[in-house]
């Protein structure tokens, strides 16, 4: 584990290609078995090759505004359940 913001950056940024396959997750399914998270080797260096130019910092200062919007629309929603005391399923 990983404390030191420096490192971190190294590890993330500078060394990436590196640090390809990450620690299996068991009990997570199917879902995250194909997420980056859960690709090995060659399959995750082609997903990452493709979808790095999506989050540069142009790009996600583009997203901002509509990742916030979903956001304040989660938080009401999950407000709004909370006064009515209703149950729902977090992962719909």
């Amino acid at each position: 584990m990983v404390g030191d913001l420096e490192i971190i950056k190294e590890i993330t940024v500078k060394e990436i290609n590196k640090f390809t396959n990450r620690r299996p997750l068991p009990g997570q399914g199917e879902i995250f078995d194909n997420s980056l998270l859960g690709l090995k080797d060659a399959d995750w260096k082609r997903v990452r090759s493709a979808i790095t130019p999506t989050f540069s910092s142009g790009k996600l200062k583009q997203m901002a505004a509509q990742i916030e919007h979903c956001a304040e629309r989660l938080v009401a929603s999950l407000a709004e359940n909370q006064k009515k005391g209703t149950e729902f399923d977090m992962k719909q």
